[in-house]
């Protein structure tokens, strides 16, 4: 099973350690269109410290996504191998997640207000789940799936933000940020 994220960007901010092993930080990511995800990382305190990692810094990183569950929600966040400070100016931001696994999660497809076909679904990876959208084609494909048809994909860790709205009222209870893999490519299906 394939569970490999490689990303660019710069670290835009520190959240609380955890216990005296690792600094958990946030790491903004560009897309082409100029929408930034904003990918938690948790990197061992020792490398950050080494390297002086914090607020500011370009990083290569590579790693694994990494699930739990945190307040009622699943949250996804990388666990960090390998981290570089990268220069300003070297390199453009990247977002590469490559993940193999099996659908654990009935697929769900849909089109938006806008016309844009879309599947949601969960892959499982071992012990890790991850929530996954996939767009025209692949969602198409991927509707017809069902729990536990075994896929590989590449895509993007991508963050948006979700907008709990009364159903009465119609205004802003809460706001959220969530993380999913969008889709780019499906690599390998094997029928079950």
């Amino acid at each position: 099973m394939t569970n490999n994220i490689i990303l660019k960007g710069e670290i835009i901010k520190e959240l609380t350690p955890l216990k005296k092993t690792g600094k958990r930080m946030i790491l903004a990511v560009s897309r082409r269109s100029g929408v930034i995800d904003n990918v938690p990382i948790i990197v061992e305190l020792s490398q950050a410290e080494h390297l002086n990692i914090q607020v500011g810094c370009r990083v290569h990183v590579e790693g694994a996504v990494i699930s739990f569950h945190e307040n009622g929600h699943l949250q996804l966040v990388v666990l960090v191998d390998f981290i570089m400070k990268i220069d300003l100016m070297d390199e453009k931001d990247k977002n590469i997640f490559k993940l193999s696994g099996s659908i654990c999660k009935e697929p769900s497809y849909r089109i938006t207000k806008k016309d844009v076909e879309l599947t949601c679904f969960m892959i499982a990876c071992r012990d890790v789940y991850v929530p996954a959208v996939a767009f025209f084609k692949n969602a198409l494909f991927l509707k017809e799936c069902s729990v536990g048809y075994q896929l590989e994909v590449t895509g993007r860790l991508q963050s948006r933000t979700y907008i709990k709205v009364d159903e009465t009222t119609h205004e802003e209870v809460g706001r959220r940020e969530y993380m999913e893999l969008a889709i780019k490519e499906l690599l390998g299906v094997d029928v079950i």
